[in-house]
């Protein structure tokens, strides 16, 4: 009769623990490396959780960040670069405005461009000097706006 893999398997099985008893530090080398084992699974397992947690707060202050920055805009000016960008008020795409393909280049129209009438900017408001007394003398200090 021909022995099954059962009984052959516990045969192997019976012979490694016969080898393990006339070697004890054989079998703890085995025995930690299961240990050694089960503990990179673990960590691992708790680096992935670790890191979609650290994932997930990153893309909520991200959101936060947006939210703010979004408020920081005039609604005037937040429209007109939507509208530059191509995005109507849903969040679609819209076409482009006229003059423009959407990604910064010019096209070709028919239309004149107008221009308009160039001004020259007004130059800074000059401070004048505060002039500070002294105290038991008749003498003025002039004191620059740049040590004020």
């Amino acid at each position: 009769m021909n022995p099954g893999a059962v009984e052959e398997a516990g045969k192997a099985a019976s012979g490694f623990m016969e080898a393990m008893k006339s070697q004890p530090l054989a079998l703890s080398l085995v025995v930690m490396n299961f240990a050694l084992l089960g503990y990179m699974f673990w960590e691992g397992h708790e680096r992935v959780k670790q890191r979609d947690h650290f994932a997930q707060m990153l893309l909520e202050q991200q959101s936060d960040n947006a939210k703010l920055l979004a408020n920081c805009l005039p609604a005037r000016d937040l429209q007109e670069l939507l509208k530059g960008l191509g995005i109507d008020k849903r969040g679609e795409q819209s076409p482009p405005p006229n003059g423009t393909t959407g990604r910064g280049e010019i096209q070709m129209t028919d239309e004149p461009k107008k221009e308009e009438p160039k001004t020259e900017p007004k130059p800074p408001p000059q401070e004048k000097p505060k002039e500070q007394t002294v105290p038991g003398g008749p003498a003025t200090i002039v004191v620059p706006p740049s040590q004020r």
